[in-house]
This record gives structure tokens, sequence and C-alpha cells, in this order.
């Protein structure tokens, strides 16, 4: 087996209106604004993989300077006006909680990450970016290109100066239920497919190996009984491709034994260590 790490670079709340869509979709954004209900702690999911390729990380977590959250994203206005007015998250990273420092005490150094895959460009799945000197770091063209014009919640103020990433396109065919992907290793085990709802160009990452599969899902959805109820997170740029996706995940996960790894959910962690098989119900 490919040896797979979970890491947690702290935890997260958010608002609940966040993680559950209520009510009439059309206010949601006014909901997560003005709700005063928190979630409990939630982790800030990443994922290690020693690859024979090379090691491959799955999305990169927060630093520990953003529990300052008005001066770690006092660049952004958007983000800045969102924290200081309806304090939209909050943050507990210790500095040997980031990515960085629990990869050394795996043993592996970070100069010597190959990839860095990123499902979105949300500050909270790719706070991390500068702590890979030598990563090629993957993300959809679009989701970056939405995230340079301001479209998608991203902060590029808060990018490393001169990041420049691999804007994929989905080139290498079908993939299960999916009619594109991108073949990430050569040996074809480790596959990007796209994931839209979150973001518009929101993709998920798929590792076979043997007869199972591990679906690293971002923030397809918010835990593993969204997708088994088939419901929505708050959250959503795009709902009919978030439901879409969701059926797609479902449809893959069906045909397939797999492990599923959404980044904020408590359960992922111990999914992963156990080797818990995701049942699906129903269509």
């Amino acid at each position: 087996m490919i040896p797979i790490h979970y890491i947690s670079t702290g935890t997260v709340r958010f608002k609940e209106a966040h993680r559950t869509l209520k009510g009439w979709r059309h206010i949601r954004f006014l909901r997560i604004m003005y709700g005063r209900k928190m979630t409990e702690p939630l982790p800030v999911g990443c994922y290690v993989i020693e690859h024979p390729e090379g090691v491959i990380i799955f999305d990169t977590g927060e630093l520990a300077a953003a529990q300052d959250t008005l001066q770690y994203y006092a660049c952004s206005h958007t983000l800045s006006w969102l924290i200081a007015s309806h304090g939209i998250l909050e943050y507990e990273i210790a500095p040997e909680q980031q990515l960085d420092q629990q990869l050394l005490a795996l043993g592996i150094h970070p100069a010597d990450v190959r990839w860095v895959v990123l499902s979105h460009l949300h500050v909270d799945h790719c706070g991390g970016i500068g702590l890979f000197p030598n990563a090629e770091f993957i993300v959809n063209a679009d989701e970056y290109r939405n995230a340079l014009n301001g479209i998608n919640g991203a902060a590029p103020c808060l990018w490393p100066e001169g990041w420049r990433p691999t804007p994929i396109r989905y080139e290498h065919g079908d993939f299960g239920p999916w009619g594109e992907s991108y073949r990430l290793t050569e040996a074809g085990d480790v596959v990007l497919v796209p994931t839209p709802g979150h973001t518009a160009a929101h993709q998920s990452m798929i590792l076979r190996d043997g007869d199972f599969s591990f679906f690293f899902a971002g923030d397809l959805t918010f835990d593993e009984g969204q997708l088994q109820r088939k419901t929505l997170a708050g959250i959503i740029e795009k709902f009919e491709p978030a439901r879409r996706s969701i059926d797609k995940a479902r449809s893959y996960i069906k045909r397939r034994p797999t492990v599923y790894l959404p980044s904020h959910d408590p359960d992922s962690s111990r999914r992963l260590a156990e080797g818990i098989i995701t049942e699906i119900q129903g269509k």
C-alpha cells in the first residue's frame, strides 16, 4: 500500500450557515454573514502521499499567523471586512501544527515535495503554499484565473511573490463517471477530476491503490454525511454543478471500494487510519 498521512493544520470554526444550507438558497451569503452560531472546531485537513514517483501533498492548510485574522488578512479588502464585521471564521493553529513542521515529524523535508495539488484557492486550503520551494503546484486553470480576478474569495495578496502554479485542463479523457480527467502520475494511479460547486472550478483527487480508491474531496462536501444524504453546504458558488459533482462522486464510490476524505470532516482521519469504506445507499 502507498503510505498516506492525514495532517490537520490546527482547527477552524465557521458560521454554521457556512457548513449547512438551510432555507432559501438565494440568501445563503446573508445567512453566513449575519448568522451568530458557529460550528465546533473543525480540522483543516491536508493529505500527504508517499508515492513512488514523489511526495504528493493535497491542500496545504493555513499558517499559524492566521490566528490573528484581522492582521493576517488585512491585505484583502473582502476578507478583512468579512472577518471584522461578521466574524466568518476563527482559527486555532500552533506553530508546530503548520504543515511543514508536521512533515518534518514524519521524516519528510518540505523541499523534497514533488507536487502540491490544490482543491481550490480559498485561504484555508492554500495558506501554506510558500512552504514548499521545489514543488510543482497543480491548480485548475479556471480556479487560478478566477482567483486572480477576485471572483472566488481567494486572497492573491497573500501568495508568495512570484508564485506561479501549473494551471491545468482535464485533458486525459474519461475516468469513471467523469468525462474528463488529469493524470498526475506516469503510473496513472493518481487522477484529478473536476468537482465544481463549492467554487466554480473546484477539483478533487483520487488515488487508486490495488482494489481500493482514496477520494481526496477538498470541500466537495463538508463531511461524509452530506455526500450520503446528497445535501449541499451553505458556502456554494454554483448549485447545479455542486449537485452533479456529488452525484458523480456517489456513482464512483458505488462502483469501487473508496475511502472518502473531505478536508473538514472530523472523521476523515479515522476513516483513513482504519481503511473505512464509504457506503452509498440509493441513487
